[in-house]
């Protein structure tokens, strides 16, 4: 096809303050070899002239190149076959303020990264050698130039004035990592020659009630620069998951383009299942263009046959109402976690990388990812990979934590964002939910801005007018508008969080909602979880320190103690948080591996604690109360302190083929989310409650076994009993309560289908504090495997112990970790590790064993 990818041979200088953009450009000093996509920090820091923007204490000397403009400078040749028709330069992703030039003449100003844009500039051409320029404003500075014009606006992370500024958010600075105000090319950049180009191709699939007959609908839709009498040869073809044809048609449209409509019925489709719950078989659509003979554009997607519904409806014995996903006529738990951008750098990210976390997810039974709105919409290889693990998203729109702006011109922008971003993914069936923001409505609220979802929508005000929440235009109209266009099928909500009832954006008994008030203001334990749960948690969580090789790439340094870690933590009184939740549930910790293991404890149970109350009340039949629990979140942008449950995993490590590090809060979040998953809580004056839960295809038998033991701390067996337990598909099951003759017992449920063990858990005494664990006598045996690297462990012990956390060498993965073992108990695990070094166990009962203060 007639495309040339403008890759390489590009140069890149900062511009020089008081000298005009021509005289920069005759300078031939100060230049610098670059490649698109790229941005100016990344290329600076390749070339040794900034320091690496991964390492915390660079931060001050990038902070001054933040208000810097630079330029991209390309020398280039046309190929005869491009000047034979229309050209234009497509530039996939410029960020964010750019100026586009071609041989000296202004093609285009640019002011949103999630835009492409597609420039007509074959009058532009000149004999010879061409020359392309990229100027781009800083953006902190365009930013602050836009809010001395419209006003200061209020904003959670950042500088407020990003919420002019159609960049991602995070670039700003967020509370889990430091600010990267770079620019560039961040997406290709393209002369395109092609006459006719596909602009669109809609697939929706119908699927009916009883799941028996697909109706897909084809409409293709082509934009040419050639004669009408010339004439285009259009081919479509469906294919089944198997690759065998299922429907090919051959039509001719004329040259200047137009539309198709073709209906294709698949009976008894594949259908498309979240994972976990079914396969994820995958129908091709293919779509060409000819022109006398010759290829000139094609498209192909790939589609999922699922019915996806969000359940609304009023529960039985509450005036709230429920929200929950039902995915093929069956109601489905979304257990997962929130996405952000995994580099600070969105040019080093990969395929490879992505896959990685992505399968991370799976590996610990997440169902959904959220893809947050203080990032970016994500790469075709982000939702394509969705697609084949079966990994629901629920879409934000690119706002977070702040007041935007309802003006016209915003909202124009943002439109064509929103349009393009719809266009895009709507054909995904892993795509579950638009919502329009990330905490906009909850910051309007905190500010006593917003009265509720039926009051008016205020008008902008001017510069000496308080600022208002002129910006619910952007999400009750403008995005509304779009994804009611382009995508209607598919549930669109106005924020994260939000309800339909209620002002409170994160009222309990209505829409989606954050809980934040464990870590922040007032601080709540995390064992009020239960009582704090609301009909979706979007979003929860808990910071825990990475590794210490994690932590030596964020500081530069091998640290010596936890007090150097401070700049690692972005976080509002991030460490004093960390600490309240240590200093009120584990012994002190003496030094920094122990600090890391307990910060690591503690994230763990506060996530474990949130998602088994979450889980629980999903429910069954008609009595649904929580939907879905998104950790905050899955994976890190830089080696810093956050609440990611997987360390930083960069491009460069997944090149290297190195494994993800997983926090210890991974292996509690696989645990709650398994498949069948038992859980108990305490009520008072010893008693507790338990519970079962399942999740996925029906279960083989209905009735299972439930076996209940405890132990005191010296591991002396001090109650046993079995029960039958009744657990249908896809519902949780209360058990009952129980009451111990000593409220300091320890509790182990196992469910099992006949002999098999489904699902286990420990109930421990509240807060650990008070356990007071004494040396369980760990035992380790090692048993042979044919593969060198893989070794099989064995794990018991004499008395109870609590989250024994195995390590070996740094690239280590073990199949499970953070383990509650108690006496009697064999714990099989296994463990990869190309350096082969030495088991070493740390438990709670060595945070016991320090000497006191």
């Amino acid at each position: 096809m007639r495309e040339l990818y403008l890759s390489s041979g590009w140069e890149l200088r900062q511009r020089t303050k008081g000298r005009s953009l021509e005289e920069d450009l005759a300078d031939a000093e100060g230049w610098l070899a670059a490649e698109v996509p790229s941005t100016a920090h990344e290329v600076l820091w390749r070339a040794g002239k900034l320091p690496n923007p991964y390492e915390s204490p660079s931060l001050p000397r990038l902070v001054p190149t933040f208000e810097q403009d630079f330029i991209y400078r390309l020398r280039f040749a046309v190929p005869d076959a491009l000047r034979q028709g229309p050209l234009r330069l497509r530039c996939d992703g410029l960020d964010t303020f750019a100026t586009v030039f071609l041989n000296g003449q202004k093609l285009a100003e640019t002011d949103n990264m999630f835009c492409a844009y597609s420039l007509p500039c074959g009058d532009k051409l000149r004999d010879g050698e061409q020359e392309l320029v990229l100027l781009f404003d800083s953006a902190v500075r365009r930013g602050k130039e836009l809010e001395a014009r419209y006003g200061v606006r209020a904003v959670w992370n950042g500088d407020a004035s990003r919420v002019y500024v159609r960049k991602a958010q995070y670039h700003f600075g967020w509370d889990f990592g430091p600010p990267l105000l770079s620019a560039g090319p961040w997406r290709p950049v393209v002369l395109d020659g092609r006459p006719v180009r596909i602009t669109e191709l809609h697939c929706p699939l119908e699927l009916s009630e009883d799941l028996s007959l697909a109706t897909l609908t084809l409409h293709p839709t082509l934009s040419g620069e050639l004669p009408d009498v010339e004439l285009l040869v259009v081919k479509l073809r469906v294919l089944a998951p198997d690759g065998s044809e299922l429907y090919a048609d051959i039509d001719s449209l004329p040259g200047c383009g137009g539309q198709l409509w073709r209906t294709v019925e698949i009976k008894d489709p594949q259908l498309w299942w979240p994972v976990g719950h079914g396969a994820q078989p995958l129908y091709r659509v293919e779509l060409t263009v000819h022109h006398r003979g010759e290829l000139i554009d094609e498209k192909t997607l790939r589609l999922g046959v699922r019915r996806l519904e969000l359940q609304q409806d009023f529960v039985q014995n509450s005036d709230g109402e429920s929200f929950y996903f039902v995915v093929n006529n069956q109601p489905i738990f979304c257990g997962g976690a929130n996405w952000i951008p995994p580099e600070l750098s969105l040019t080093r990210i990969s395929r490879t990388q992505v896959a990685k976390l992505l399968h991370e997810a799976v590996a610990a039974h997440m169902t959904m990812l959220r893809v947050w709105g203080g990032g970016i919409y994500e790469s075709d290889d982000f939702y394509d990979l969705c697609d084949e693990l079966g990994l629901l998203v629920f879409q934000d729109f690119a706002f977070a934590c702040g007041l935007y702006p309802g003006h016209s011109f915003f909202a124009s922008s943002v439109a064509e964002e929103a349009r393009q971003a719809v266009l895009r993914l709507r054909h995904h069936p892993s795509l579950a939910l638009w919502a329009g923001n990330n905490e906009d409505y909850s910051i309007a609220h905190s500010r006593n801005l917003y009265e509720g979802p039926r009051s008016d929508i205020p008008s902008p005000a001017s510069v000496e007018e308080p600022v208002r929440f002129d910006g619910r235009k952007l999400y009750e109209e403008t995005l509304q508008e779009v994804t009611a266009a382009h995508d209607p099928s598919r549930r669109y909500w106005p924020g994260s969080p939000y309800g339909r009832q209620s002002a409170d954006p994160n009222d309990r008994i209505d829409g989606d909602c954050h809980l934040w008030s464990v870590w922040h203001t007032p601080l709540r334990d995390y064992q009020d979880y239960g009582e704090l749960c609301g009909r979706f948690v979007s979003e929860f969580g808990m910071q825990g320190v990475p590794s210490l090789p994690t932590v030596t790439r964020g500081l530069g340094f091998v640290p010596d103690g936890p007090s150097v870690l401070a700049g690692l933590n972005k976080g509002t009184d991030g460490p004093a948080r960390l600490q309240h939740y240590l200093d009120r549930n584990l012994p002190p910790s003496r030094d920094l591996p122990t600090y890391i293991y307990s910060t690591q404890l503690i994230q763990a149970e506060s996530l474990a604690h949130g998602i088994r109350a979450f889980r629980r009340q999903f429910g069954h039949g008609e009595q649904r109360g929580c939907g879905g629990a998104l950790v905050w979140q899955l994976d890190d942008c830089w080696p810093g302190i956050s609440w990611s449950v997987l360390e930083h995993f960069s491009g460069a490590d997944a090149a290297a083929g190195q494994p993800v590090r997983r926090k210890a809060s991974f292996y509690a979040i696989r645990r709650e989310l398994a498949p069948y998953a038992v859980g108990m809580t305490w009520k008072s004056d010893g008693r507790f409650a338990i519970w079962a839960c399942h999740s996925g295809p029906e279960p083989k038998h209905d009735t299972l076994r439930l076996r209940l033991s405890a132990f005191d701390t010296a591991g002396t067996k001090q109650f046993s009993e079995e029960r039958p337990v009744c657990l249908h598909r896809n519902t949780t099951q209360e058990l009952g309560e129980q009451t111990l003759p000593d409220p300091q017992l320890i509790v182990r449920a196992e469910l099992f289908e006949e002999d098999r063990l489904l699902a286990r858990a420990v109930l421990w005494p509240q807060p650990l504090l008070k356990l007071l664990l004494t040396d369980p006598e760990v035992l380790l045996e090692e048993q042979a495997s044919d593969d060198p690297q893989l070794r099989s462990i064995q794990v018991q012990v004499t008395r109870p112990a609590k989250a024994l956390w195995l390590s070996a060498g740094e690239h280590a993965v073990f199949s499970d970790n953070l383990l509650d073992v108690l006496p009697g108990e064999v714990v099989e695990i296994t463990v990869k590790d190309p350096e082969l070094s030495p088991i070493r166990v740390v438990g709670l009962h060595s945070l016991f064993a320090l000497p006191a203060r």
